[in-house]
């Protein structure tokens, strides 16, 4: 199936799963002028375990022969739905990101395109074929508002039977055996000399897992090493308890940015 056609497809298919039109509405809706805005996304891999983490990135580009001014891309904006290749299920899932986020207007010349990356934890959650499906709302060209949706070819991905990291099925985040198994693989102790605390960031609504650690010296002497564990991306880093006003969160944060695990 070409591009456009599964564009077409699963822009109706978006529209019938999230109620941006009613059922019985595809004439109306194939008869839609097609927006002067291209939207894309795609993932980090082709594959992945159960539980890792999913990196989107999600692009938009200006078609048209005047200026495209974006309210933003963040979850107001964007609607995102994990769907299987195989059968009809469709979830919609939230990236990753602080409780109060301000993501400023961006004006796009014509041409000129705009990329921002989500962090999503549950959109790995079952073995099989899978896609990511994203459809956009708040753009104006000309200084008119595009009042209908936006939508991307979604993007396609596989989970393997293999679990890669254990995770809380309610907030995403990997647990805390998982934590404290990570941190200590790779200091080369055993799990057993590792304690794991969650420590809120400031009042960001996000968190990291802390890790304290008790290894053995060359001269035989017990040894205290601290760690965090970011329970979003399951990467281990320094502690850095400096604090730090940008988005309400710390330096301890793993994930820091507009949209928490974002990379600009």
């Amino acid at each position: 199936m070409s591009d456009a056609r599964l564009v077409r497809k699963n822009r109706l298919l978006l529209l019938v799963l999230l109620g941006a039109a009613p059922l019985g509405c595809a004439t109306a809706e194939m008869a839609v002028t097609e927006p002067p805005v291209t939207l894309t996304v795609s993932v980090d891999r082709d594959a992945y375990k159960i539980g890792d983490p999913l990196i989107a990135a999600i692009g938009v580009k200006n078609d048209a022969d005047d200026d495209l001014v974006l309210t933003g891309l963040s979850h107001e904006t964007l609607q995102f739905t994990v769907g299987s290749r195989t059968t009809s299920m469709r979830v919609q899932r939230e990236p990753v990101r602080p409780e109060r986020l301000q993501v400023e207007p961006r004006e796009l010349k014509p041409g000129e395109s705009y990329e921002r990356r989500f962090v999503f934890t549950r959109a790995t959650e079952e073995e099989g074929e899978c896609v990511l499906l994203v459809s956009f709302r708040g753009a104006a060209v000309g200084g008119k508002l595009i009042d209908q949706a936006i939508y991307a070819v979604p993007a396609s991905y596989r989970v393997t039977d293999e679990v890669g990291l254990k995770r809380d099925p309610g907030n995403g985040m990997i647990l805390k055996e998982q934590a404290v198994e990570i941190a200590a693989r790779e200091a080369g102790i055993p799990a057993e000399a590792a304690k794991a605390v969650l420590v809120p960031l400031g009042g960001s609504g996000l968190a990291t897992w802390v890790i304290m650690m008790r290894e053995k010296a060359p001269d035989g002497t017990e040894v205290k090493r601290t760690v965090q564990v970011d329970p979003y991306l399951g990467t281990v880093r320094p502690v850095r308890p400096k604090s730090s006003k940008a988005n309400g969160s710390t330096e301890m944060g793993a994930t820091n940015g507009d949209e928490a695990g974002e990379r600009r």
